[in-house]
């Protein structure tokens, strides 16, 4: 169910954000996204390079590889370290992995939201069709926030008000610029359209079904 309702999202806006509670099955869940992803890019004749790339803390490589493999998912693998450094000399093969990717997906993706660190800038130049971004730790959802996720999330899938509101912070030199609580509130409500989650009292619930 979660996994059709991301799909739709993905079809329509083309990025979505998986906001799951910790313990909820997160990575498995977002293998099996991933796949069902790359298969609808293949039955609509839509593949370009199909280059599927996963940018992820080291922690969690063995887990995402494990389920990669249980579905026959082929996965390219960056660690978010790795992606972090700048380049000396010339870029980077993470770099180019990253900016290649016709399907995106960003584990632990709270880690990306400063706006001046080399690997949210990489993921916010990716040419990827598709974006998936992955966190069990609440967004603070200020306007720091709001606005670095538009960024990672792709400022073209956002419609013409919230294009509008960035056009006018830009005008105010950047995120150092105040936004109303207007404006706040709208970005809130655009992103919530990017976004599936399911909270512990949900999971809960279905578990109790089960």
């Amino acid at each position: 169910c979660e996994i059709a309702e991301a799909l739709w999202i993905i079809e329509n806006v083309g990025s979505v954000l998986v906001a799951d509670a910790t313990g909820s099955g997160k990575t498995r869940m977002g293998a099996h996204l991933v796949r069902a992803v790359r298969d609808r890019l293949w039955s609509t004749g839509r593949v370009r390079g199909d280059l599927t790339v996963l940018v992820e803390p080291p922690a969690v490589i063995d887990t995402w590889e494990t389920e990669a493999i249980s579905i026959g998912l082929m996965i390219s693998k960056v660690s978010h370290g790795l992606l972090s450094r700048s380049a000396n000399g010339g870029v980077r093969r993470e770099e180019t992995v990253v900016e290649g990717a016709q399907i995106l997906a960003v584990d632990e993706a709270h880690n990306f939201l400063n706006a001046g660190a080399n690997r949210k800038k990489q993921v916010r130049d990716s040419l990827a069709d598709n974006i998936m971004l992955f966190t069990a730790t609440p967004i603070s959802r200020g306007a720091s926030d709001l606005l670095n996720l538009v960024g990672l999330l792709g400022p073209d899938n956002f419609d013409d008000d919230t294009l509008e509101v960035l056009k006018r912070l830009e005008r105010r030199h950047g995120i150092g610029g105040a936004l109303s609580a207007d404006e706040v509130a709208a970005l809130r409500k655009e992103i919530q359209r990017f976004t599936v989650r399911r909270t512990k009292t949900l999971i809960n619930e279905m578990v109790e079904r089960q």
